[in-house]
């Protein structure tokens, strides 16, 4: 189907209006490369979700305490793509998180949002590390922006901060990363943790991810906070025992539907509080199980001993 300039342009500039009205301005279009493209996809559009906060206490991960992301991308882009939808009268307009056929990362890196930290995290200029990647794709091509020369390897200041401070030492000085040392992963992980697992997460405060190498990162030092008012909203910076007591799986999947945690069930949950709670016992002699706080503003994760984030 034959679409006139006109037209084309006019779906840029609603998808671009659509994307600033909701504080959207880290976006680019993007044309498919060849291993990309199909008969569904023959432009994309890449947008950055920024979720950073600002500095708080807490035993979740920074990136959990709002609103699952994977429910605010649709909410926002979904009816964007409806309107372009309708506007080209293209059936094949798609919004996308993690879920897409296409590689999130690699899409950052062409599209010049970001670039690849030590601690393998994708860094932005303006949000940091503090960013979910989305994107949208049409069946229609859209004028693409100017490619831009990205590495596609680790770019950022090789300082090394996050290589010291990583609680399982799980980046190396040569670059190499091993992912099972990841006190982020050996939260989330099922079952009975391993010896040296539990030396890992016993290194940090947060039960369910881990943000000690984004809060060592100079990159981040200046992060800008969301514009989003939905992850800013009915925040959970922590979780207690009495917020798992009794409940089933399923209990707790629908108290906390809206929630990137629920994912892994209440298991993991309770057995990290359990042995966060041994750990305060063991340093200070009181019986009573509270979790532990995390980096609060003005300290360094080494001071307060850790904080929580890698995405599942």
């Amino acid at each position: 189907m034959e679409r006139s300039a006109q037209l084309l342009q006019q779906a840029k500039e609603t998808i671009q209006d659509g994307l600033e009205k909701a504080g959207l301005y880290a976006y680019r279009f993007l044309e498919p490369e060849k291993e990309e493209a199909s008969e569904t996809i023959r432009s994309i559009v890449v947008v950055l979700f920024p979720y950073y906060t600002g500095p708080a206490q807490g035993n979740l991960s920074l990136y959990c305490r709002g609103r699952d992301y994977h429910l605010v991308v649709p909410q926002v882009l979904e009816p964007i793509c409806r309107e372009v939808s309708l506007l080209l009268q293209d059936p094949h307009v798609r919004a996308y998180a993690d879920t897409g056929p296409l590689k999130d990362r690699y899409l950052v890196l062409r599209a010049g949002l970001g670039r690849i930290g030590r601690n393998q995290m994708m860094i932005n200029n303006r949000y940091g590390s503090y960013f979910f990647a989305a994107y949208m794709t049409l069946s229609t091509p859209l004028e693409p922006d100017p490619p831009v020369v990205y590495a596609n390897g680790i770019s950022c200041l090789d300082c090394g901060a996050c290589v010291k401070a990583c609680p399982g030492q799980a980046m190396l000085p040569d670059g190499a990363f091993r992912p099972e040392r990841c006190r982020s992963g050996i939260t989330q992980k099922s079952g009975a943790l391993e010896p040296w697992e539990k030396e890992i997460l016993l290194k940090g405060d947060t039960i369910f991810g881990c943000d000690v190498c984004q809060l060592v990162c100079p990159l981040n030092r200046d992060a800008e906070q969301t514009p989003l008012q939905t992850f800013r909203e009915n925040r959970i910076e922590s979780l207690y025992p009495e917020d798992l007591e009794g409940l089933s799986r399923r209990e707790f999947m629908k108290k906390y539907e809206d929630r990137a945690f629920n994912w892994k069930g209440p298991a993991v949950l309770r057995r990290n509080l359990s042995l966060m709670s041994e750990r305060q016992e063991e340093s200070n002699g009181d019986r009573e199980k509270i979790p532990v706080r995390s980096a609060a503003a003005g300290e360094t994760p080494l001071q307060a001993s850790g904080s929580g984030l890698h995405q599942p």
